[in-house]
């Protein structure tokens, strides 16, 4: 996710939106995708990835604080971006998996709740790594954030 969030926060949600369509295209394209039915293709890589990109809405204000040298603001709003790009990418694996993997759940474990934990496995650890080095990343080219 780092790559999406970073062109979010440099491009905005346009930007950030159609990086994350492409990737999710991508692994649909290369293969990467696991896809056991058409719609929970569309929510697992399109739309999943796709909303990602909305990490963008926090963009304006990540370059203002970086302008201002507001070392704390960057840290605020970028991790407030990655935790609504990766919050949106969470729900539409949950609710793919609610919708067309239901019957992976353990006997008499509800299809939400084995989503929310499945899901939550790798997204709460994938947000927190992304969030880290996608700071690491804009913290050491800032000059990449500013418009010429």
């Amino acid at each position: 996710m780092v790559p999406i969030f970073i062109i979010a926060f440099r491009w905005g949600i346009k930007g950030g939106l159609a990086a994350g369509f492409m990737l999710g295209l991508l692994q649909i394209v290369t293969g990467q995708a696991s896809i056991t039915h058409p719609l929970q293709g569309f929510i697992d890589y399109i739309l999943a990835f796709t909303l990602i990109g909305m990490a963008g809405i926090t963009s304006s204000s990540i370059i203002k604080a970086i302008k201002n040298n507001q070392e704390r603001t960057v840290l605020l709003y970028l991790m407030l971006g990655t935790f609504i790009g990766s919050l949106l990418r969470y729900l539409c694996h949950t609710a793919a998996r609610v919708a067309f993997f239901a019957e992976y759940a353990p006997e008499g474990t509800p299809a939400l709740l084995y989503s929310i934990i499945y899901n939550r496995t790798y997204m709460l650890p994938g947000f927190i790594i992304s969030a880290i080095m996608t700071y690491l990343v804009i913290r050491s080219t800032k000059k990449l954030f500013f418009n010429n």
